[in-house]
């Protein structure tokens, strides 16, 4: 029973965070962008075992601080981490540092303002026993901006936009290039370079004007013509925009711009009676999806191109753990590998938003709209759960009549309901780590499967691993189990 009690008390930590997520956007990003520096850092090849050994101790520290909701110890924890990897977690300078946090007033902002407000903060407390002299250096594509910091928080400043370029900007009336553009925020200690931090910073054309626009559209009666997706997606974009435009960081970078002229694009296809999204284009997407069971679900799905002669291609659904979002399997996890390696094969990748702990997505009616859009072969549909996600695999396993080619569940586990008189017996690729804390629980469900029947059990336990490392390095794994059942 020691694995059931080991899943009870994970429950009971996390359900207190997963209806909202564990904080909201601005509380998480500082997050994926710590855990998105650790992974450049464990990709290289210096650190020793030693060091990657400390290392994934801070991780699952970090991991069990945010699952019980302390940010803030959980974003120390991840710079201690990646900090241990490059052999400087004994210098406090850099710690303090790695604590400082670039926090933009703004987005999205009209190509006519003439600067950014900004605040740099620390995340958490870090003493150190000298006060060095340190220079924050601002740089937005090529207008630097550089202050002196004397080490006062919050510190308030802003970068102006035409500083090198006034004259010519402002003399001939021209406004900035509209674009999603790289703010970078350097901070040096003399010749070191203690911090480095990048903002995605949009920039759009007549911004007030077309961001009214869309709603006057949305707020307007729907045609019996216009096309429930191409309604829904503008409207939830919308509220994605408005939420940059007023300074929310919402979990990751957002290329606003780009999701600026799709809203736009699809309501213009809309009010034709056209559709706007769908298999001839290709590509990543921010989509919600109406399910026809009055729910609409967030995803993001990445859309391959067709070769001549294709008439549908596999798709990859991933299920994202406790605190999570759709935004994990594109940005997170060893920065976007699920996405590049479904590129790679080109097949769709579709990333769900979990409505709460004890509930999967409504899969199901998500899959039955996009059908009806794109080449996705129902035949070869893969499932994809980390955590809370893989009890959700279970759950979905268990409920979908539509038919599941194979299924990975990743550091957690659930069992689902024994198929009765199933034609072959389903490919499911379980995983844990030697140092993830649900191992005892994943490994109790291995054992309770590996006589099933209806099943075909890949047990697989990752040495030196934790709970969030673990995903990354069992893709390979399971998508190569994937690829074999497409093959046979």
């Amino acid at each position: 029973m020691n694995g059931f009690l080991t899943c009870l008390r994970l429950i009971a930590v996390l359900a207190p965070f997963i209806g909202g997520g564990c904080g909201q956007g601005e509380d998480r990003y500082p997050l994926a962008e710590r855990m998105s520096a650790f992974e450049v850092e464990w990709a290289k090849e210096f650190p020793s075992e030693s060091s990657r050994e400390r290392a994934l101790q801070e991780l699952d520290q970090a991991s069990l601080a945010f699952l019980r909701g302390d940010l803030e110890s959980a974003a120390q924890q991840l710079d201690l981490a990646r900090l241990t990897l490059s052999a400087r977690q004994k210098d406090p300078g850099y710690l303090w540092g790695a604590s400082l946090q670039l926090r933009l007033h703004s987005r999205l902002l009209d190509a006519a303002a003439d600067s950014v407000a900004f605040t740099l903060e620390q995340k958490y407390p870090v003493e150190l026993n000298s006060k060095p002299s340190l220079r924050v250096e601002i740089q937005l594509r090529h207008f630097p901006s550089q202050a002196e910091f004397n080490q006062s928080f919050p510190w308030n400043g802003r970068l102006p936009f035409r500083r090198e370029l006034a004259f010519q900007l402002l003399s001939q009336k021209k406004e900035l290039q509209e674009g999603d553009w790289q703010l970078q925020c350097t901070l040096r200690a003399g010749n070191e370079i203690w911090a480095r931090q990048q903002r995605t910073l949009s920039v759009a054309h007549r911004l007030y004007e077309r961001l009214q626009a869309l709603e006057e559209q949305l707020g307007a009666p729907s045609p019996d013509q216009v096309p429930s997706l191409e309604q829904e997606t503008a409207g939830h974009l919308l509220a994605r925009l408005q939420s940059l435009q007023g300074g929310e960081a919402l979990e990751v970078d957002y290329p606003a711009v780009v999701m600026l002229r799709q809203a736009e694009a699809a309501l213009q296809k809309a009010s034709a009676g056209e559709p706007f999204f769908g298999q001839r284009r290709s590509g990543s997407f921010y989509l919600r999806v109406p399910t026809g069971s009055g729910l609409r679900a967030p995803v993001r799905m990445y859309v391959p191109a067709l070769k001549a002669g294709e008439s549908s291609r596999p798709m990859v659904v991933f299920l994202h753990g406790a605190g999570g979002s759709e935004n994990w399997a594109f940005e997170g996890f060893d920065r976007g590998a699920l996405l590049r390696a479904c590129k790679e094969r080109r097949w769709f990748l579709l990333a769900t938003r979990s409505p709460g702990f004890g509930a999967p997505p409504p899969l199901e009616g998500i899959l039955a709209e996009l059908r009806r859009r794109y080449a996705l072969d129902p035949d070869r549909v893969f499932l994809i759960g980390h955590s809370m996600g893989a009890m959700h695999v279970a759950s979905l396993l268990s409920s979908m009549k539509l038919p599941v080619r194979a299924a990975a569940m990743i550091a957690g586990a659930g069992v689902p309901q024994e198929r009765s008189k199933p034609s072959a017996p389903l490919p499911l690729f379980l995983a844990t780590a030697e140092k993830d804390f649900a191992r005892a629980a994943v490994e109790r469900v291995a054992k309770l499967l590996g006589d099933r029947a209806d099943l075909q059990l890949q047990y697989r336990l990752y040495p030196r691993l934790e709970h969030l490392q673990v995903v990354p390095a069992a893709f390979p794994d399971i998508l190569s189990l994937f690829a074999d059942t497409i093959k046979n």
